[in-house]
């Protein structure tokens, strides 16, 4: 498979109520939002909406997000000592058939993951697959 990444928006702004509440942030916080897609054979694979907490990260400000992803990014620069994952499924919306170019209501596969450098947020990303992805892991 052809591996291509697409920078599609990089935004610094108060994030939804549901992510400042995941990563304990202040009310009013502005933090670094970024969104990408990812592809395979130039079909998309896996839509990421992603907010990075420059408190924790201040060598995030000035980034070129352009060509390389920010989770390439933050796993070469940035430790971390604590993290979480959730698995979910999710109807395809109009914006994510959008995307992910897919049917309004097929089924797609969600992980939201954050991960923590000891009681601060570093980062909270939700990665959205496109139909037909499976995760896989051996006992």
């Amino acid at each position: 498979n052809a591996y291509r990444y697409s920078l599609i928006q990089t935004e610094t702004l108060v994030p939804p109520q549901d992510i400042a509440a995941r990563m304990n942030l202040k009310t009013n916080k502005k933090i670094l939002h970024v969104i990408c897609l990812h592809l395979a054979d130039a079909k998309p694979y896996v839509f990421e909406n992603r907010w990075i907490n420059p408190d924790v990260v201040p060598t995030i400000n000035g980034v070129d997000f352009s060509t390389k992803s920010p989770n390439e990014w933050l796993v070469e620069n940035i430790p971390f000592t604590a993290g979480d994952i959730t698995f979910s499924a999710l109807a395809a919306g109009a914006f994510e058939a959008e995307i992910l170019a897919c049917k309004t209501g097929e089924g797609l596969f969600v992980i939201d993951r954050s991960t923590w450098k000891d009681e601060r947020a570093i980062t909270s990303v939700r990665l959205v697959f496109a139909p037909g992805y499976q995760l896989h892991t051996d006992l």
